[in-house]
Order: C-alpha cells, then structure tokens, then sequence
C-alpha cells in the first residue's frame, strides 16, 4: 500500500459484512498495524475511485 496521509480501513464482521469504515491519518504504512485482538488483517483492496484501503476482519461471531 504505497504511503498517503490518510489511511481508509474497512471493519467486517466475521462473515465478511461491511461494520464501519474509518479514515485515519496517523498510520502511513500497515507495518505500523499490530498486537491486532481478536481480529485480522484481510487485504488490501481498492474502492470504487481506485484507492487502496485496508480491510480488517473480525475472528470470531459476534452474536447480536
């Protein structure tokens, strides 16, 4: 993912089901990313204008 100065995630639930999205500024680089708790880092994907962003799956069902 190359370096930009905001960073966009996308939480999904176990199932793959969109949670939320945040825009963050302070990571640059997913190197920064770790100790991650009960959930993973999926991949990198790129959204409909063509920027990356950086999808974090949860581990487990969440039961609601």
């Amino acid at each position: 993912m190359p370096r930009s100065t905001i960073m966009k995630i996308k939480i999904e639930d176990y199932y793959g089901n969109d949670l939320c999205e945040l825009d963050i500024n302070t990571f640059k680089d997913l190197s920064e990313i770790d100790n991650l708790v009960n959930c993973n880092i999926a991949d990198v994907d790129t959204d409909e204008k063509g920027k990356e962003y950086l999808r974090i799956q949860m581990d487990t069902r969440i039961k609601v």
